[in-house]
Order: structure tokens, then C-alpha cells, then sequence
């Protein structure tokens, strides 16, 4: 049995305390360079910590698809039972009580504003 490294352990302990009050999580896993934890619960939202506990992004929902009718801003409300990161961390999946399997990017700070820059064009 592997035993955690308490950089880990404490990570995990602080995000636990601030992001949940009250709440379970029905899943956790470890980003491949065990530099992340994601987090899974019954409130519908995955979440992705630093190891100091700090909260990275909360995956509440996704952009709807307006031609289908879908709203803006669709919210997830079924629970979150499976979490896991792709083994190149680019993706979060979670599985659902909805029995849905969602993929979902996951963007480092500058991979997220060079998207920014690209939409904002040279004005910025």
C-alpha cells in the first residue's frame, strides 16, 4: 500500500474544509502529476484544487446549445458519483446519475488567456 505524501494529505484536508461545509464528496482522484485533486459530489459540481486546498475551477455546468433550445448556461443538477483526470491532464470526466460520461477541458492559466487574447484580437 502506497501511503500519501503530506503536501497531499494536507491539500486534500484543505480543500475538503473549504470547499464543501456540510457536503460529501463521492469521489476523488489525483491529477496525473499529483500536482491537482479533483473532487466530486452530490451537489452536481466536480472541482479542481491546488494541493494547498485552493479552489482552481468548478465544473457547475456547461454552455447550452441554443439551437436545441437549451439555455445559456445550462446547470448540472444530477450527482457527480465518478472523477477522474486524463492521463495528460487535459481532461476531467465524471460520470453521473444522469448515467452521463462528460469530458471536460481543462485550460492552465496561460492556455486560458491566449484563448482570450485570440478572441479579443489585437485589441488587447
Amino acid at each position: 500500500m502506497q501511503v500519501a505524501k503530506p503536501a497531499v494529505a494536507i491539500g486534500l484536508t484543505r480543500a475538503i474544509a473549504r470547499g464543501l461545509r456540510n457536503r460529501v464528496f463521492d469521489s476523488v482522484s489525483f491529477s496525473p502529476k499529483k500536482d491537482t485533486i479533483a473532487t466530486a459530489s452530490q451537489d452536481g459540481t466536480a472541482k479542481l484544487w491546488d494541493l494547498q486546498g485552493n479552489l482552481l475551477a468548478d465544473f457547475s455546468g456547461y454552455k447550452g446549445n441554443l439551437l436545441k433550445g437549451e439555455a445559456d448556461f445550462v446547470e448540472l443538477k444530477s450527482p457527480i458519483h465518478s472523477i477522474c483526470l486524463s492521463r495528460d491532464g487535459k481532461f476531467l470526466i465524471t460520470g453521473s446519475l444522469d448515467e452521463k460520461v462528460r469530458f471536460w477541458p481543462v485550460e492552465s492559466l496561460y492556455e486560458l488567456f491566449a484563448r482570450g487574447r485570440e478572441w479579443l484580437g489585437e485589441k488587447f
